[in-house]
């Protein structure tokens, strides 16, 4: 696929229709949320597929410049620009792009590693034969090992009767904004909309499922508060607050040790770097709670 495909003018504030030609490896998942466009089929089968895009109602102010998502095991993205005009004919069925023929049953060379900006994710499986390892703040390290695309995080400690700690998932994009109104997953939103967080209130661990993560979502943040209840509890009456990251056993380990009067804790960041997974173990608290936090992010609600 190429980067960009060049639709060129078309009629304004009416539907336009563009046919592609398409050759893939493998069953692929075609991703667009520009509410103007439509493509069908979304989902695609390994081999040569014809697509159809519409256009409707785009104004002779704007450009277009939509971005097409082509998912397999990772995302790539393809930009459609054009230009809306009046006084034109409307495109019915213009062909915009036509693969050239490939025989995915030879092998190919390998490519070079994809770029941060092409690739938004990939799919991977942990490797069962790396023992459990203990980890620690401020220590960075790769997903796809020890973790894969799908797993479960836990938390533990031993704390007062009565006292509440519940986890809150932050799903954010560029510089650490969250992406949508959906995108803090805790007791009062169990699950992010496209399910790559999800909240068990029963036990009050969190599954991620990377291989679902929105392409927009750069970053995603847990952290830990305790519900006050108009009392004055704080981490530090919390002993060994321990978080742990699972597969189909324990996987990866860590004591967020040194919190004293915080009431809210950020345990760690999965981030995308160079078209990797990576964890980062923060283990820092907040004074002013989980409100200010949710601020931070872009996230606005009541002190």
């Amino acid at each position: 696929m190429p980067r960009t495909i060049d639709i060129g003018d078309f009629l304004a504030e009416a539907e336009n229709t563009f046919a592609m030609s398409v050759n893939v490896p493998e069953d692929t998942e075609i991703i667009c949320d520009i509410r103007e466009i439509e493509i069908v089929p979304k989902l695609l089968s390994a081999g040569r597929n014809n697509v159809k895009i519409t256009v409707r109602g785009i104004s002779e102010k704007t450009l277009l410049y939509a971005e097409i998502l082509f998912k397999t095991r990772f995302v790539r993205r393809v930009y459609v620009m054009g230009k809306p005009k009046s006084g034109i004919p409307a495109a019915i069925d213009k062909c915009v792009y036509t693969a050239p023929e490939r025989d995915f049953s030879q092998p190919v060379q390998k490519p070079e590693t994809p770029q941060e900006s092409d690739v938004v994710s990939m799919t991977n499986r942990a490797d069962s034969t790396l023992p459990p390892l203990k980890i620690q703040k401020g220590q960075r390290l790769s997903l796809s090992g020890y973790l894969g695309t799908e797993f479960s995080i836990w938390f533990t400690c031993e704390k007062p009767q009565g006292m509440d700690i519940d986890p809150y998932v932050f799903l954010l994009g560029e510089n650490d904004r969250a992406i949508g109104d959906n995108s803090l997953v805790f007791f009062g939103n169990e699950s992010s909309p496209n399910g790559e967080a999800r909240y068990f209130p029963k036990d009050g661990h969190i599954e991620i499922n990377l291989s679902k993560v929105d392409y927009r979502v750069k970053k995603i943040t847990l952290a830990y508060s305790i519900y006050a209840g108009g009392n004055t509890q704080n981490f530090s009456f919390v002993r060994n607050p321990r978080v742990s990251l699972r597969t189909d056993s324990e996987r990866l380990s860590f004591v967020m040790d040194g919190l004293s009067k915080e009431t809210t804790a950020v345990a760690l960041e999965i981030y995308m770097y160079k078209g990797e997974w990576k964890l980062s173990v923060v283990g820092s608290g907040f004074y002013s709670g989980m409100a200010k936090l949710c601020n931070c992010f872009g996230i606005q609600v009541e002190e």
